[in-house]
């Protein structure tokens, strides 16, 4: 009868299992290539929601510039070869809804949009609802709006300039001084112009 050499029956137990050495190996390379998929996972969905913020800080941004150009910024004519000039000076657009106790299209302070300004600054959540204005945030504040206004040209065909920035409250405590928002990424940053509105006389 033929015998079997002795180390025959080691190398068939080794091809039908893995050895105590080669699970910790295939457990160490899984465990790395989840901390990988963990780590990619975290960071996309940090840039998900950094995305989603930055949108509704560009549709804020927005309905500030909508709101600013909707007030009244006329030449009404009143009669042949007389014209009266309109212009909004009443409206607080830092209120929801607007008062008039502010200064409407009337030139806001130079550093508007670097320092909370009366009547020219809000406060918004993290859905993009109004929360109040003033020098100081309330709580859940989530995103700061201020704006600038200037005129320049000589009327009846001056025109009105608007500035917005829109910035994550986080951001804006730990922003300095001077024109920080317009190289800032976390910042919106718009602008926009109107020319006054002519209005025919009629009778």
């Amino acid at each position: 009868m033929r015998e079997e050499p002795a180390s025959a029956a080691p190398r068939a137990m080794r091809a039908d299992g893995f050895t105590l050495v080669e699970t910790v190996v295939a457990l160490g390379v899984l465990i790395a290539l989840l901390a990988g998929l963990a780590g990619v996972w975290t960071m996309t969905a940090g840039a998900t929601v950094s995305a989603r913020h930055r949108t509704l800080a560009v549709q804020l941004a927005r309905d500030k510039l909508e709101q600013l150009a909707s007030l009244t910024w006329s030449v009404w004519t009143v009669g042949p070869g007389t014209d009266v000039i309109v212009s909004d000076t009443t409206t607080d657009t830092s209120r929801q809804p607007a008062t008039s106790t502010g200064y409407g299209t009337s030139p806001s302070p130079d550093d508007s949009l670097a320092i909370s300004r009366a009547t020219y600054v809000d406060y918004l959540d993290a859905q993009g609802e109004w929360l109040g204005t003033g020098p100081d945030p309330p709580p859940r504040t989530r995103f700061v709006r201020r704006w600038w206004i200037a005129r320049t040209g000589p009327d009846p065909s001056a025109l009105l300039l608007f500035q917005v920035m829109v910035a994550p409250l986080t951001t804006v405590a730990r922003a300095p001084a001077g024109t920080w928002w317009r190289q800032h990424p976390d910042a919106v940053w718009l602008s926009s112009a109107k020319l006054r509105r002519h209005v025919p006389w009629t009778t």
